[in-house]
């Protein structure tokens, strides 16, 4: 075949997952940091601002989880109003969705809830997955969905009738990039190949295999037996966010201005790597927990009455004063580490720079920090919020705060910080550190205290903080941070050089 031919791709039997998927496949971090959460949440889950969270996170995987698939248009400015206030069709225009009746619209969309909140009921059951259920949740999941665009053997483009529940009777596929197509299982197969489908899943249940793993392995295969005749996207994310809830993780919410990546992900599986897909839920799983700590306890500090806050208080000292003590005291022993590794690596690039800068008296290069016990430990709030913001996490400097900052000063002072703090209410032992640069005007210092010193843009240097949790080994964690510590290093200097 030579290069100018297009390439197909004939479909071939689903795999099992490698067997050395321990070695290979598991990420450490992302394990400890949810089993942080399984430990030490239960107490956030009974409350009335975590209930308000996970509807307000199901009513954006409602929403976006069709938007995916091009079922249906909703602006961003109304998909938020939805998610604040609620599915109801009076809340949205005909311009916010496109063409269609904002009412079916939102009756899609209601089905899609439907789906995820009988999740909860089919996990607490304890129902094994089963090839009945995978058709009751297309059913749901489709309800109002009448047809679906099809393309017949003469290559005219039609709706078709959508039977719901009921497997393909036509061979489908997509058609690759350049020409070619991607084949899915025949319809003949399909039967046998969601038997084997759910037997592995059964047997990767018994043998442990991590949510995050079992959740990319089951949506990747069952994208490639593509049952349906439409809907099977949704479905496969039904279906994974099914085992993170089995594990008592997140549900699995792909926005869409994240399809792109996504779809990637599921490209770089079909050609035999799944670790894409798995980071992508894992990254997602670690930006929720995030979400979920800081959301629940704002509405915490602006919603609660003081009675309720003192009952709220009074259960608290009871359930977690040893457990939840100890995980934090755990968590803060290894930013201690983390904090000194910085400081050392500072002080090793501070020192570099100013043999560099001995054939010039316009620069010099600082280095100075504080630790949890240091007065100035409190310095840089203003920076620290600034960038938890742009990051969507709450930074918690109540619980434990430590700072490193490399300081090159010329024209004016950039400054690169690497601030530790809590990720939401750290009470479930889970920190992490933000690595930020920013400029001020070396003439402010004449008149001010370091500490009120304004300060220009804050530029976080990572699209997360650092996170570690009190379950993970300290050499692991440090394998983990040295690299990023090295590459966000790297990446201020970079910063600053461009400005010379």
């Amino acid at each position: 075949m030579s290069s100018q031919e297009p390439v197909s791709r004939h479909w071939s039997p689903i795999e099992d997952l490698p067997e050395d998927w321990r070695e290979t496949l598991v990420d450490k971090a992302v394990q400890a940091a949810m089993q942080a959460w399984i430990d030490r949440a239960e107490e956030l889950r009974q409350s009335d601002a975590y209930k308000e969270f996970t509807e307000r996170l199901h009513r954006r995987w409602s929403i976006e989880t069709g938007i995916i698939e091009d079922a249906y248009t909703v602006s961003r400015s109304a998909t938020e109003t939805l998610i604040q206030h609620g599915l109801d069709a009076a809340l949205i225009s005909h311009e916010d969705v496109g063409n269609e009746e904002p009412i079916e619209v939102l009756r899609k969309i209601e089905d899609h809830q439907r789906a995820i909140q009988g999740l909860y009921s089919f996990v607490s059951d304890q129902r094994p997955l089963g090839v009945s259920f995978i058709r009751e949740l297309h059913q749901v999941l489709m309800a109002h969905q009448q047809t679906y665009l099809a393309v017949d053997q003469f290559g005219n483009r039609g709706p078709r009738q959508l039977k719901l529940g009921d497997w393909k009777t036509w061979p489908n596929h997509v058609d690759l990039p350049g020409g070619g197509r991607f084949e899915y299982c025949p319809p003949e197969q399909v039967a046998s190949e969601l038997d084997q489908l759910v037997e592995w899943h059964r047997q990767h249940l018994d043998a442990g295999v991590p949510p995050d793993i079992e959740a990319a392995w089951l949506h990747h295969r069952f994208t490639l037996i593509h049952p349906f005749e439409d809907g099977n996207g949704r479905v496969a994310r039904t279906l994974a966010t099914m085992v993170l809830l089995k594990g008592r993780w997140l549900p699995m919410v792909i926005d869409r201005k994240e399809k792109p990546q996504y779809i990637d992900a599921i490209r770089k599986a079909d050609n035999g790597d799944l670790q894409p897909l798995i980071k992508l839920i894992g990254a997602h799983q670690l930006k929720e927990l995030r979400a979920a700590v800081s959301y629940a306890d704002q509405l915490v500090q602006t919603e609660a009455t003081v009675s309720s806050q003192i009952l709220s208080i009074a259960a608290r000292l009871q359930q977690r004063v040893a457990s939840a003590d100890n995980s934090r005291q755990q968590a803060i022993a290894l930013s201690i580490e983390l904090w000194r590794t910085t400081s050392q690596q500072l002080k090793e690039t501070v020192n570099n720079l100013n043999i560099v800068f001995q054939s010039s008296t316009e620069y010099r290069a600082y280095f100075d920090c504080a630790d949890f016990e240091s007065e100035r430990s409190y310095f840089f709030a203003g920076q620290i919020i600034e960038a938890a913001k742009k990051l969507n996490y709450f930074a918690d400097r109540n619980i434990y705060q430590s700072w490193c900052r490399l300081t090159i000063q010329g024209v004016d002072r950039f400054e690169f910080l690497v601030a530790f703090h809590g990720i939401g209410r750290s009470q479930i032992g889970y920190l992490g550190c933000v690595p930020m640069t920013y400029r001020r005007n070396v003439g402010d210092y004449q008149n001010s205290p370091e500490q009120n010193i304004r300060w220009g843009e804050v530029v976080p240097l990572s699209d997360s903080p650092f996170e570690f949790s009190y379950s993970e080994r300290s050499g692991d964690v440090l394998e983990r941070f040295d690299p990023w510590l090295e590459a966000r290093i790297s990446e201020a200097l970079a910063i600053w050089e461009r400005d010379l």
